[in-house]
């Protein structure tokens, strides 16, 4: 597959194409984009310069806890190459269709795979971010470094 020069241009094609809409205000430079279905809510920003990836996985009415999971909701971030976008990015696009509070760890280890700097967001909602490496250790799970 011909990856363009702009990994944006790249991100923004394929998840329009998968369904996703965009959300404003975009980061500058970056890409804003979110895909909301009955089973899960998926919300991403990328910000190419950094190869950064902020990714939010939500099951409706916090289903699901334990891990990565808080009241249903995880809140990713994970440092990009531009070579392993396609794969990220099928591997999001698919969760949509597939994923449920019992498939996310097998999910987040194939995650993994691809971005091992994967870092969860430990902190409580409206206090300073607080993040932790997410380690493969089955299951999956973050720790402060």
């Amino acid at each position: 597959m011909h990856m363009p020069h702009d990994p944006r241009a790249l991100f923004a094609a394929h998840l329009l194409e998968a369904g996703w809409s965009p959300l404003r205000p975009e980061p500058l430079g970056g890409l804003a984009m979110q895909r909301a279905g009955e089973r899960l809510t998926l919300t991403l920003w990328y910000l190419p310069a950094p190869n950064l990836l902020r990714l939010r996985v939500a099951f409706p009415c916090g289903e699901a806890s334990g891990g990565l999971l808080r009241d249903g909701e995880a809140d990713l971030r994970m440092i990009t190459a531009p070579s392993i976008l396609p794969e990220v990015l099928e591997r999001i696009t698919a969760a949509e269709r597939l994923l449920t509070p019992g498939l996310f760890p097998v999910w987040i280890e194939q995650l993994l795979g691809l971005c091992p700097e994967t870092y969860a967001v430990i902190s409580s909602p409206g206090a300073p971010e607080i993040l932790a490496l997410v380690t493969g250790s089955s299951p999956a799970h973050a720790v402060l470094n």
